[in-house]
């Protein structure tokens, strides 16, 4: 059993990686810490957790502590990450990598030598529409892909107990800093292709990047559009047009995937019943996701398995260190473009 100490209370943690935890096998959360000593103990005793701490350090100092999940804001990635790696412990790390990108370059170098197993936490990696996506991707059945949609949007901007540091692209706030990463990581994922492009127009009130929408070109020459806000409704949707037809994801519904042929135009009544069977037809995988929080949440539940699974077989993690790095640099582009009003490229730019 790997035991794992956590680092960081707040809502993900609280709201999305325990419960998922709690599914897993073969890993045990045996202790968490947290600056904010009430949102530690309401978490600890939620979820029956003993070991409790005000920071990072008395985590590293537990021989029977193997592995340390930090999920705090991203302006202490890097230096907690640092300090794992250097303890010889097995490190899962949430995104984003870093704030900086000097930051993301001394922490691949670092997990390149290090002795035990070091992931990055991009959970729509593991939600299993995604997965699936990929596959039908790669058998090429879509035809050739011609572009990407995708949305990507929450109300946080209302929510009277968001954190100060989501206000502020500098301590990692702002829907750039916070969402699009997920989905430059995502369509790297996809497309096994590097965002080699970026063009970003954002809205800022007493925010920064409350809304935004990013047009990119990955170095395949696939075009794609991406929209996110943090104050509409709640919403996660991914839309790839191939030639001879495309796929349809929604992210939060049980029965969100769908492919639609091309000579099916929607609407038609038969589109419509088939509809309603494939609904049907998935009832049984939401009772089964209930035990999640949703199929969305599953996804939480997938990567802290492959973790799991990845020291217990002493394997390279999919998702690495350079994965985030990648992200990262997609998305100081975007911020980068939406402040110039210009188009960056990657392999070009100033990032």
């Amino acid at each position: 059993m790997v035991k794992l100490g956590l680092v960081g209370c707040g809502n993900v943690t609280e709201n999305r990686h325990l419960p998922a935890l709690k599914q897993v096998s073969g890993i045990e959360v045996v202790a968490v810490a947290d600056a904010d000593n009430g949102q530690l103990n309401k978490v600890a005793d939620r979820f029956h957790i003993k070991k409790r701490f005000p920071g990072l350090s008395p985590i590293l100092d537990d021989p029977d502590i193997d592995a340390v999940g930090i999920i705090t804001p991203v302006q202490f990635h890097a230096e907690m990450a640092m300090e794992v790696m250097s303890a010889g412990k097995h490190l899962f790390l949430e995104k984003p990598l870093a704030l900086r990108l000097d930051q993301a370059d001394q922490l691949v170098e670092k997990a390149e030598q290090a002795r035990c197993q070091v992931m990055l936490g991009f959970n729509l990696r593991w939600h299993p529409f995604v997965r699936q996506a990929r596959e039908i991707i790669k058998s090429g059945s879509l035809g050739h892909i011609e572009m990407v949609l995708s949305v990507s949007t929450t109300g946080t901007r209302f929510n009277p107990k968001a954190p100060v540091w989501m206000d502020r692209r500098e301590s990692g706030g702002g829907v750039l800093f916070e969402y699009s990463g997920h989905f430059f990581d995502l369509w790297r994922f996809l497309f096994d292709e590097d965002v080699e492009q970026v063009f970003a127009v954002s809205r800022s009130d007493e925010w920064d990047d409350v809304s935004a929408t990013v047009n990119m070109r990955m170095t395949n020459g696939i075009p794609v559009i991406s929209a996110f806000s943090e104050a509409t409704t709640t919403n996660k949707e991914i839309h790839i047009y191939g030639q001879t037809s495309s796929l349809s994801v929604s992210l939060y519904r049980f029965d969100g995937m769908k492919i639609i042929p091309r000579s099916h135009p929607p609407g038609g009544i038969a589109g419509r019943l088939q509809d309603i069977v494939h609904t049907i037809g998935q009832i049984p995988n939401a009772l089964s996701n209930r035990r999640w929080g949703g199929i969305h949440n599953s996804a939480f539940a997938a990567e802290w398995q492959h973790f799991a699974d990845c020291i217990k077989k002493n394997i390279k993690p999919e998702c690495t260190f350079v994965d985030g790095k990648k992200a990262l640099q997609a998305t100081l582009a975007a911020m980068e473009s939406a402040g110039t009003t210009e188009p960056v490229w990657l392999s070009h730019g100033t990032v």
